[in-house]
């Protein structure tokens, strides 16, 4: 009985001693993580660091990182285990780095690449120098060095930057010469809203910046500026070209209701054009403005050729009885039918031919009541018909007024006021 105890405590103590034993070599064997549980952290502080720019790249990493800390949580886990993982993880992050620069330059030469299509045409200068970047930099897109990789980045970046600003800055400094020039054409018409132009460019020019947001911001200020102008001056030239028609409707509506009637179907047309486009506006007011200017020249053509047509027959009827008249009026009646045939005469000329042809025939017929031989018609309301010359073909000569003598005028034989009068 002794000895089956005494055995008993013996294999007890050997039992003890044994699990003693296993409890030191698992104690010995647990894994040192510390190398793989601060490569576990750098990794997850980068991904965040990426996670908004490089999306595509942070999601692989994630589920390395929850494949390192599977290892890293594992209590199980061997030394080799964990500094195969702890390798793994480092190479990992050292990738996701190259990556990351990768993309970021493919990203950077895209935009510049973007950038130089929209800039091709209009600024030859600046695409020609973001062009020899773009392809200077190009044969880098391979490398593996992250230091590279992000140095060049950086001067894809900021070389895009500066030629931004300098197309800015040309934008800027178009956009002030044309409202200086737009100002030059409104000054005398329009001195209102010359004036608001010219203290929207003074305020713009006193801008001293680099930066392509400002530039931009102060380009589009004049921008819409001159726009907003223009609109305006095409509703108020619009505007006064109605008024305009209506005004000469008034004076025609009676003497020629054929034209009157067209002019009024025009100016109602036009009217509805109201409250549109600036383009609009503009072509209603051209359309309206040539159109009246082409109605007047009718009616001054239509008002001489009657004109001329009165003097005519009443110069038939009197060229038996006075001849010396009537040859008188042939000689004026030559001239109006020359203005009236020639296409470089103004209408105020034509209206010029009629008021003489008219105050042509009321002269001939006080000539032939009270006998005078000569005529000197004068449709001037003050009296400076004086100044009217034509030469023997009919055409009207320009030349200072008698009391300044007859400069301009060469030598030879003109009809001044139905005398024939001879410059030496």
């Amino acid at each position: 009985m002794r000895t089956i105890i005494s055995n008993m405590r013996t294999v007890r103590m050997a039992m003890m001693f044994i699990l003693a034993m296993l409890t030191t070599l698992t104690v010995q064997a647990a894994a040192d993580k510390t190398a793989l549980d601060a490569a576990v952290s750098e990794a997850e502080t980068y991904n965040s660091s990426i996670l908004e720019s490089n999306p595509k790249q942070a999601e692989v990493l994630t589920m390395l990182i929850n494949s390192c800390k599977t290892v890293l949580n594992d209590a199980d886990a061997t030394q080799e285990d964990v500094d195969f993982a702890t390798k793994f993880m480092n190479e990992s992050v050292n990738q996701c780095k190259i990556a990351v620069v990768q993309a970021n330059y493919a990203a950077a030469i895209s935009e510049a690449e973007e950038y130089l299509a929209t800039i091709k045409e209009n600024y030859p200068a600046q695409a020609e120098k973001l062009n020899n970047l773009i392809n200077n930099a190009k044969p880098l897109m391979e490398n593996t060095s992250v230091e590279v990789l992000e140095f060049f980045t950086q001067v894809v970046t900021e070389g895009l930057q500066q030629i931004k600003i300098e197309v800015a800055q040309a934008d800027y400094d178009a956009a002030i010469a044309k409202a200086e020039e737009y100002l030059a054409t409104i000054q005398e018409k329009h001195p209102e809203q010359a004036e608001q132009l010219t203290n929207l460019i003074n305020n713009a020019k006193t801008i001293e910046s680099t930066s392509v947001d400002v530039l931009e911001f102060f380009t589009q200020v004049v921008t819409e500026g001159i726009k907003q102008m223009q609109l305006e001056i095409a509703q108020a030239d619009f505007a006064a070209a109605i008024a305009d028609a209506e005004a000469y409707l008034a004076t025609i509506q009676e003497t020629h209701p054929e034209q009157a009637q067209n002019l009024t179907n025009v100016i109602n047309n036009v009217k509805s054009m109201e409250g549109t486009s600036m383009e609009v506006l503009e072509f209603f007011t051209k359309v309206l403005t040539e159109g009246l200017q082409q109605m007047k020249m009718e009616i001054a053509h239509a008002d001489l050729a009657a004109a001329i047509a009165d003097a005519e027959a009443y110069m038939t009827t009197i060229q038996e009885s006075n001849p010396s008249v009537a040859e008188v009026m042939q000689m004026f009646i030559n001239a109006a039918k020359q203005v009236q045939a020639d296409d470089s005469y103004t209408q105020a000329d034509l209206e010029f031919a009629t008021a003489f042809m008219k105050e042509l025939v009321v002269q001939a017929k006080e000539a032939v009541t009270t006998g005078v031989r000569s005529l000197t018609p004068d449709p001037s309301p003050k009296g400076e018909g004086s100044s009217n010359w034509f030469t023997l073909a009919g055409r009207k000569v320009k030349t200072p007024s008698l009391g300044e003598g007859r400069g301009g005028l060469t030598p030879g034989v003109y009809i001044n006021n139905g005398v024939k009068t001879v410059i030496r």
